[in-house]
């Protein structure tokens, strides 16, 4: 349960981009697993668990500030949590306490569509090296969206960032394996940066499409058989914002 905040709270919008109906954390449960989903309007990590399951479908919409408290109290232990819910409410047990916080009545956006286009090509490059990269070549990005460029080759990866303000620019090499065609992608480096920090396997997986303004960012190794890991994250061709199309 913590694993699934943890690796899913950090987009819960806490702005505008997507009114009061983003504002918070989505726990669905049913006969497939558990599973947590946040969105900014720019990411959209999903973290499934099929060991917990119930035959009764539903969903919980838990606003931000609840599921922030629920993250810092919990056990991280392996201490049993019981999770019990009804309309409105939502409880959890331990030994040591109990917390109930009030459900959004809101509906959360809709994002399963989202998650099915076909992306075909696939970029696998080590974690550290990806991180570290972020955190040197951030600081001169672009703009207030923060825009860096990845220059994608079959056994490269660079990624650069200019700064026309402070006339400064940073640029990072890398290895990496990649199977699609020759091609230049914009991300936002602060957003990408948080993503790749819930990242624990030795290897980050980045799948893209041609026709989508997307990518899909998963380990390439699951933590444990039982989960699944992926972040959506929206694509700028060109310099500029990019936010996702998900709907209310």
């Amino acid at each position: 349960i913590v694993a699934g905040i943890n690796h899913t709270l950090y987009s819960a919008n806490q702005g505008d981009q997507l009114g009061a109906g983003g504002r918070g954390m989505l726990i669905e449960v049913d006969e497939e697993g558990i599973r947590f989903v946040t969105t900014d309007a720019f990411r959209l990590p999903l973290y499934s668990l099929s060991e917990y399951t119930t035959a009764k479908p539903h969903a919980m919409f838990v606003p931000y500030k609840a599921a922030q408290t629920i993250q810092s109290i919990l056990p991280t232990d392996d201490d049993a949590v019981q999770i019990q819910f009804d309309e409105g409410n939502l409880f959890f047990n331990t030994p040591a306490l109990q917390f109930v916080c009030r459900l959004l009545e809101n509906d959360f956006p809709s994002y399963e569509m989202l998650l099915k286009p076909d992306f075909p090509d696939t970029l696998k490059v080590d974690t550290e090296l990806l991180r570290n990269a972020f955190r040197q070549v951030a600081p001169f990005a672009r703009g207030e969206h923060h825009q860096v460029c990845l220059e994608l080759k079959a056994n490269s990866l660079t990624m650069s960032a200019d700064n026309d303000f402070f006339n400064s620019s940073a640029r990072q090499s890398m290895e990496c394996s990649y199977d699609g065609p020759e091609r230049a992608v914009y991300m936002n480096a602060e957003k990408v940066a948080e993503l790749v920090a819930t990242i624990y396997s030795e290897l980050t997986v980045v799948h893209l499409s041609q026709e989508v303004r997307q990518v899909v960012f998963e380990p390439s190794e699951p933590e444990d058989e039982n989960v699944l890991y992926k972040v959506l994250l929206a694509l700028s061709q060109a310099p500029g914002s990019a936010q996702m199309p998900v709907q209310e």
